[in-house]
């Protein structure tokens, strides 16, 4: 399965925003989505 990491958000997210940032992202994705903060490393 595929993963999608959202950093450097546009407008800037504010706290207690991550679930609405999800939710936009997962109309045009089905994996498992990550909202991390700016500067968020992955290793794969």
């Amino acid at each position: 399965m595929k993963t999608l990491v959202l950093t450097h958000y546009v407008p800037a997210m504010q706290p207690g925003q991550e679930a609405d940032w999800i939710a936009q992202a997962a109309k045009h994705f089905s994996g498992t989505i990550v909202a991390g903060p700016d500067l968020t490393s992955v290793e794969v």
